[in-house]
């Protein structure tokens, strides 16, 4: 009976001490709980709640914590106002927009107050009265419930809530993921009024004989005409109509083309001529190869096409008739000189194609070689890589890259997809 009783001593049971806080945490501590319980600095050292607390190792429970709830307000949608003219401004959370407005209010207040001696205004946070030496705790909690933003404009899908504009360039058509990549654009058509600058500049624009249907793309791809001089834009009409363009090519140019409203005039006057001067042409032929390609013409990698005339014949070796007929037939190729080596390389140095017939085959010059090589490869593995026209066996070049797989082993390999796929496995082994 005695070992009993002395097994349930508990001075033989007791559990080890906890270890000592050290000053750092007892501070911290200290601020915490002044902040719970609405103590001045005096009354914390001299609370027996707290320095049991302390002793025993267990902290008092924080009490729950409830924002004010604000009441509904009820609004008809006539009454709501389009916010428009939005500028880009920095993008605050809402919380984080709370504790800083929380912090101006209270310098403010705390300003005023002073000037009359009037004692410091609870800013009622959870009904509490801040204190001015748990500033630093307050915004410490700020920072680590609200991170701070990214810098940078205000989030689309938030400008497009507020700003009349975007709605309606959206209805349109234009993709704003595109314009924002591009710097500048987005900011400046958010300083243009809807009503007064860019309503007139689309009914310009339509009687200009711009498609409607075609609007969308258009201000995706050239955003600055929506602030184009509209005398500027006519200037360029007139002188399309002074080079004796038809209207149906106007019309065509412009809708294909959308930079050709953006162009100087002086720097669309410079490229035709080059065009005429290098190639030999007349002035029909100009007005039909602005009409049929006008992005040649208007791309923004003019210079592509300059150093890709020099390439054709300095080093392809390709002769003036032949250029001619690759920039009526594919002037795509002009634009892509990288792209076009490669292709010229694999053609002609390797699967043997003679310049005449990549003149009359210009797209081969502007498919990728990955897509190719693996057709010829296989075509030759069968035997069947016979470009001659004068073969009773020709294949057309054009099965190198035209055709899904299924259509190319049926109709020019005559093999099975799954050969085809097989023979592939193997050249990579």
């Amino acid at each position: 009976m005695s070992k009993s009783l002395k097994s349930k001593n508990p001075k033989e049971t007791a559990l080890p001490k906890p270890p000592l806080l050290s000053t750092e945490e007892e501070d911290f501590l200290e601020d915490v709980v002044r902040e719970e319980l609405s103590l001045s600095p005096g009354s914390v050292g001299g609370s027996d709640e707290f320095n049991s607390g302390l002793t025993s190792g267990a902290l008092p429970e924080a009490p729950e914590m409830s924002l004010p709830e604000l009441p509904d307000l009820e609004c008809d949608e006539a009454d709501e106002e389009p916010v428009e003219d939005v500028d880009p401004v920095p993008f605050i959370p809402p919380v984080q927009k709370f504790f800083l407005n929380t912090k101006l209010l209270a310098s403010s207040e705390s300003s005023d107050l002073s000037a009359t001696g009037g004692p410091s205004p609870p800013l009622g946070l959870a009904g509490l009265n801040i204190d001015p030496s748990l500033e630093p705790v307050l915004e410490a909690w700020a920072r680590a419930i609200a991170p701070t933003p990214a810098a940078g404009p205000m989030p689309l899908h938030e400008l497009a809530n507020r700003s009349t504009k975007i709605k309606e360039l959206v209805k349109l058509g234009v993709d704003f993921s595109v314009i924002v990549q591009r710097h500048g654009d987005l900011e400046r058509l958010l300083h243009r009024n809807w009503e007064d600058c860019i309503k007139p500049q689309i009914r310009f624009l339509v009687d200009c004989g711009i498609n409607p249907d075609f609007l969308g793309t258009l201000f995706t791809r050239n955003t600055p005409i929506l602030w184009t001089d509209k005398d500027d834009i006519q200037v360029r009409l007139n002188y399309m109509q002074a080079k004796l363009f038809t209207k149906d090519q106007i019309k065509k140019i412009i809708n294909k083309a959308p930079f050709w409203l953006t162009l100087p005039t002086k720097e669309l006057d410079s490229r035709l001529g080059f065009v005429q001067r290098t190639f030999k042409l007349s002035g029909s032929d100009v007005r039909l190869v602005a009409s049929s390609y006008p992005t040649v013409i208007s791309s923004p990698k003019w210079t592509n096409f300059v150093d890709t005339t020099k390439l054709m014949d300095r080093e392809l070796g390709f002769c003036a008739s032949e250029q001619k007929k690759l920039l009526f037939t594919n002037p795509q190729c002009f634009l892509r000189p990288s792209l076009l080596r490669k292709a010229f390389q694999l053609c002609h140095n390797e699967i043997g194609l003679s310049h005449t017939q990549l003149a009359n085959h210009a797209a081969l010059l502007v498919n990728r070689v990955n897509r190719m090589k693996p057709r010829h490869d296989f075509l030759k593995f069968l035997k069947r890589n016979i470009f001659d026209v004068e073969n009773p066996l020709y294949l057309s070049p054009d099965w190198l890259w035209q055709g899904t797989t299924e259509e190319f082993c049926e109709k020019a390999a005559k093999a099975t997809v799954d050969e085809y796929e097989n023979f592939l496995k193997l050249s990579m082994l």
